[in-house]
């Protein structure tokens, strides 16, 4: 009975260890500096600016137009 509380105890040990070690890889992810693209708005023309590069070329849409075109999406 001692021996499977020890064991216990040394699995719960190993288990924290491994958490502790994925939230610190979680938290130093989230500190990356963001990096910000200028766009043309394909809507309306206007410039805006994302904070994401753009991975494929096509069309991309400023705030505003975005909303819109997420709002009729949904329709």
């Amino acid at each position: 009975m001692i021996d499977e509380i020890s064991n216990i105890k040394e699995r719960l040990g190993k288990l924290e260890a491994q958490l502790a070690a994925m939230n610190l890889r979680q938290s130093m992810r989230s500190r990356r500096p963001q990096e910000f693209s200028d766009i043309v708005c394909a809507a309306c023309g206007k410039t805006d600016r994302i904070n994401f590069k753009p991975r494929y070329p096509g069309k991309l849409y400023c705030r505003v137009c975005f909303e819109k075109h997420k709002l009729e999406k949904k329709r």
